[in-house]
């Protein structure tokens, strides 16, 4: 091989991982200045050095301009597509390759597929995959049960690929096929695919934690919840921000929020603006206004700056507290000091402030001149203020509207046959 072609190789790939577009422009006029782009493997290293510097456009001119491409530079762009987040057009490119595709083919298809969440597609892919001799090869089947996951409840078919790698299996492996079950709604094989992943030496990382949390928040597994728990504290991984943050959603989703606190504990100093407002959420849903109010402050002190989510759990406890000046005064804060709109959200938790004030025309006001189109749930709100205080004519209104935008939910008619039947009630005595 050439000096100048190895000493090229190396600026290529240390240009990319620079990402300077500019100093990868003049690079490639370089290589086109010494002759040396028409050596594929060079021309190969021009394609994935433009991609990794964010440009799409300029690796495809490149990559069009190669005459004799192989299966590198197509496996290449392909790779800078999805890289950049263009999949449909990586797509595009491993439909139009002529060239017998490799494992990396494969597996750049498969991530597109992924990505795009085609399962038939997908499945496609896999099953041509297999039939050039790849199903078992540990790259492609992994990015098959990475498709599958993500692709929809697979998990069977996911389960498969996995299991045609034999022994050969890694932790992103392990990881990818634990996220699948997790995911659709399976987290006791999830659980027992971990203790076999243990049993066969490998260590479950942080993406598989992270998995694991997040299936048990979401089917309500406390029991499990709280024996993955232990193990990332086992594993020394709780003080992670996002997995950390995961295990707080869970025990707040679960209404266990002294845990949820002591999870925070450990992570408020590293912890970024989504995990205090889940904890402030957490507070919030769960009645502690005042601690809401603490939390906050402390936030500030730490230089954080708020959310619009931050707002909606500061504006929820106020209106559990009955604190309508304090709300009103966060409420004009968000926009003044933080330059945060309001949203429908915010909206409808100054409405239940005012109607648990008892200041319900001041609620129909406010939701009549607000910005931003209400929705059912602000009448909603404004209904169960005024069942509260036996305002039957507003809330015939606020029922109205509320079911004619969504006329299938039964609870706004169960609201409204309540108010009714307190106000015949009240007649009646």
């Amino acid at each position: 091989m050439r000096a100048d072609k190895v000493a090229f190789l190396g600026i290529l790939g240390a240009s990319g991982q620079l990402g300077d577009l500019a100093q990868a422009i003049a690079i490639r006029d370089a290589v086109t200045a010494t002759g040396l782009d028409s050596d594929v493997v060079i021309a190969n290293a021009v394609i994935d050095m433009l991609g990794k510097c964010r440009s799409a456009e300029l690796a495809r001119e490149y990559f069009d301009s190669i005459e004799w491409k192989d299966v590198i530079s197509w496996n290449s762009m392909m790779g800078a597509y999805i890289q950049l987040g263009q999949p449909d057009r990586a797509l595009e490119l491993y439909d139009q390759m002529a060239l017998k595709p490799d494992d990396a083919t494969f597996v750049a298809a498969l991530g597109a597929c992924a990505l795009l969440e085609l399962l038939d597609r997908g499945r496609a892919v896999y099953e041509r995959a297999v039939r050039h001799g790849y199903g078992s090869h540990l790259l492609v089947a992994t990015a098959a049960v990475n498709m599958y996951g993500k692709c929809g409840r697979c998990a069977e078919e996911g389960r498969t690929a996995f299991d045609a790698i034999g022994p050969d299996k890694d932790t992103i492996c392990w990881t990818n096929m634990i996220s699948a079950y997790a995911q659709y709604g399976h987290p006791r094989e999830a659980m027992h695919l971990l203790w076999r992943m243990e049993q066969e030496g490998f260590k479950p990382n942080l993406a598989t934690f992270v998995a694991l949390v997040e299936a048990c928040s979401q089917l309500g597994a406390l029991e499990i919840g709280g024996m993955i728990y232990a193990r990332v504290v086992a594993s020394r991984l709780d003080s992670d921000p996002i997995l950390g943050t995961g295990i707080l959603h869970m025990y707040a989703k679960f209404g266990n929020v002294a845990e949820a606190a002591n999870v925070f504990e450990k992570l408020s100093l590293n912890g970024d603006i989504i995990t205090w407002n889940c904890m402030l959420m957490a507070h919030a849903q769960h009645g502690s206004g005042m601690e809401v109010l603490r939390l906050y402050q402390e936030m500030v002190v730490q230089g954080l700056q708020p959310s619009d989510i931050t707002f909606v759990a500061i504006l929820c406890a106020c209106s559990h507290l009955g604190a309508w000046e304090k709300g009103h005064e966060h409420f004009r804060f968000m926009k003044w000091d933080f330059g945060i709109d309001p949203t429908a959200e915010h909206f409808g938790c100054v409405v239940d402030l005012l109607g648990r004030s008892g200041r319900v025309k001041d609620a129909e006001s406010l939701i009549e001149s607000m910005p931003v189109y209400p929705g059912s749930v602000v009448w909603k709100v404004l209904l169960s203020a005024c069942k509260l205080h036996g305002n039957v004519e507003l809330a015939a209104k606020a029922g109205a509207l509320a079911s004619e935008l969504e006329p299938y939910d039964h609870c706004t008619y169960v609201m409204l046959s309540n108010v009714f039947s307190a106000r015949e009630a009240s007649l009646n005595t």
